[in-house]
């Protein structure tokens, strides 16, 4: 059987070759588009630019504690209205983050007394700043990429 990786990745810290060089925003077809442009090296030591369009959001989940299986990130992939969640990972001194891609959740409807009057909640909140802190030196005994 086959390992089914639809909806769900990973992503590490970049290889010291790659470099963040350029971003900005245009339009394709008359509809806003933001761009990064990242350098890079093939293994024959040819250079190219990638160039990445923005698809979503990740913040900081507040509702994450210590030693709960909650992801550190929740978002939304805008572009394919999709939902976000990734968590912090460390393998052989890299940390990294997986992630799961799902459906958007519909938001909950309680019916709070007999006269029908509803109240919504959402199960995760998406506020906050990401706090990605990748370093490209690593000291012994240290993660390439803080925390």
């Amino acid at each position: 059987m086959e390992y089914d990786n639809n909806n769900r990745g990973a992503v590490f810290p970049p290889r010291d070759i790659q470099k963040f060089i350029l971003q900005g925003s245009g339009e394709i077809n008359n509809k806003p588009i933001k761009v990064v442009m990242i350098s890079d090296e093939s293994k024959s030591g040819k250079k190219y630019i990638e160039v990445y369009e923005k698809i979503g959001v990740m913040f900081t989940n507040t509702y994450k504690e210590p030693e709960d299986n909650k992801p550190h990130y929740t978002g939304e992939l805008e572009k394919y209205n999709k939902k976000i969640a990734g968590w912090k990972q460390n393998k052989d001194l890299y940390n990294y983050i997986s992630f799961r891609i799902t459906d958007p959740l519909e938001k909950e409807t309680t019916i709070i007394n007999p006269l029908e009057k509803e109240t919504t909640s959402t199960i995760i909140s998406n506020d906050g700043p990401t706090d990605f802190n990748y370093g490209s030196n690593v000291e012994e005994g240290e993660s390439k990429g803080g925390w």
